[in-house]
């Protein structure tokens, strides 16, 4: 399974639940922003391990996103790192 890694532009983490209640749930570094239009965005960065690159490969660029839920917010998800303002 993908897993979040850290990136330049991280300015915080979403946090994990408390250590009796975790397993796989760990904090997730974040840019939280505003765009042009001032809507909040976050982006966070993913790893993929070099069984889903070749399953992504293979399919001809499919992949694969669940959510816990009934719905899920409106997203991106690209293998081109998206715009960022620069820290000051």
């Amino acid at each position: 399974m993908a897993v979040g890694v850290d990136f330049e532009e991280r300015n915080k983490h979403l946090g994990a639940p408390a250590p009796e209640e975790q397993t796989s749930v760990y904090a997730l570094p974040v840019y939280q922003g505003r765009d042009l239009d001032g809507r909040p965005f976050v982006v966070s960065c993913w790893q993929m391990t070099p069984e889903e690159l070749h399953a992504i490969n293979e399919s001809g660029g499919l992949v694969w996103f669940s959510v816990q839920g009934v719905t899920h917010a409106p997203m991106y998800l690209s293998g081109i790192k998206p715009h960022m303002p620069e820290r000051s």
